[in-house]
């Protein structure tokens, strides 16, 4: 019993060590997206032209927030992102941006085709 007691302790002791679990990823950037459009749109993230993981959607005449990891934005590279529409199934595409850690992205997808506008605040430092 009194082997027992202190190995209790010790395993329960290991156990809440505030270790963040390896599948949780820390996350460097924020995207809002204003759609300004009558349909939803899906939202991905790009690299080199490849269409990468879906961040979520954005209902229509909405805007949603999507935060981005270290995987989806790493720093020194560029970044774009994709809009699909759910009904129609338009896509555009932003410009390339550099990515960079702690930026927040604003992309407004304007009413019609190519009116959108992506633009890159830096925090305060």
């Amino acid at each position: 019993m009194k082997i027992r007691a202190p190995l209790f302790l010790l395993v329960a002791g290991c156990a809440s060590s505030g270790a963040r679990p390896t599948d949780e990823m820390p996350l460097t950037s924020a995207l809002t997206v204003t759609n300004q459009r009558s349909e939803d749109a899906s939202i991905y993230v790009m690299h080199a032209g490849i269409r990468g993981r879906r961040l979520g959607h954005v209902p229509s005449f909405a805007s949603a927030t999507f935060y981005l990891t270290t995987s989806d934005a790493p720093v020194a590279s560029e970044v774009q992102f994709l809009a699909k529409t759910i009904i129609s199934g338009t896509v555009d595409i932003s410009d390339a941006i550099g990515a960079e850690r702690g930026a927040a992205y604003d992309w407004k997808l304007g009413p019609g085709r190519h009116f959108e506008f992506l633009s890159l605040r830096y925090p305060g430092r």
